[in-house]
Order: C-alpha cells, then structure tokens, then sequence
C-alpha cells in the first residue's frame, strides 16, 4: 500500500552570494509516497533525508561552483555545499528535489518540494518532477 507523507523541515545555512556571506534560514516541505511496504525501509529512506537535512545542509554553506571565492571558502574547513550557480532557493529547490530522490533510493518517492528562505522574502517555490 502506498502512502502520502507530508514533512516540513527547517535548517541555518551560510550562502555566498553576489561575493558577500549572508546567513540564510531555510524552510522545506516534502510531499512523499512510500514505495515498499516495508516499513523498516520506509524508515531507512526517511532517515536519510534527515540525515542529510541535519549534517551535511545545516550549518554548511551553499556556494556556486564556479565562485572564484571557493578557493577562500575551502581554506577555512567549513562543510560547503556546491551548486550549479549561485545559491538562490529556486536552484536549491531543485537540486535537493534530485537528492533527496536519489538517496532513498526508491523507497519513498519525493512527489514535491517546497521551499522559502528569509532571504528569498519567505517566497515559496514550488517543484515537482515536471
């Protein structure tokens, strides 16, 4: 039996954009379907989502690969997150929607995300796989 899950999380996480650091306070909601009836891998595949929510997205910082102040940021040992381009919520959005898809491993199915910063002005956008 399928079920629909519906989780919101938060975490701090430092950005580089436009060369300045800025402090930024994430807000993200997961619509979910578990994909096995077993709940023990339903468990496992969450786990991971929280997992990489609490160690690898908080307190890291998000910075585009190509910033020519990686170098910088790399010298200082902080755990950094790279993306694409600059780290704006619609480009997290959808890289965290292909994460957090990959690492349950189809176990649960992330259907949607959600996402709002307060530097974004608390805008949410919204994702799904189309």
């Amino acid at each position: 039996m399928n079920v629909k899950l519906k989780k919101t999380f938060d975490f701090a996480a430092g950005m580089v954009y436009q060369k300045k650091f800025l402090i930024n306070l994430y807000s993200i909601e997961l619509k979910m379907v578990t994909a096995t009836s077993d709940p023990n891998e339903q468990n496992i595949a969450y786990e991971r989502i929280r997992y990489w929510i609490d160690s690898v997205l908080n307190d890291g910082v998000l910075i585009a690969d190509d910033s020519e102040l990686i170098t910088a940021y790399r010298e200082t040992e902080q755990r950094l997150i790279t993306l694409p381009t600059e780290p704006v919520d619609q480009v997290i959005g959808f890289v965290l929607f292909s994460k957090f898809n990959a690492i349950t491993e189809s176990r649960l199915i992330i259907t949607d995300i959600e996402i709002s910063s307060i530097h974004g002005d608390s805008m949410i956008y919204a994702h799904n796989e189309n």
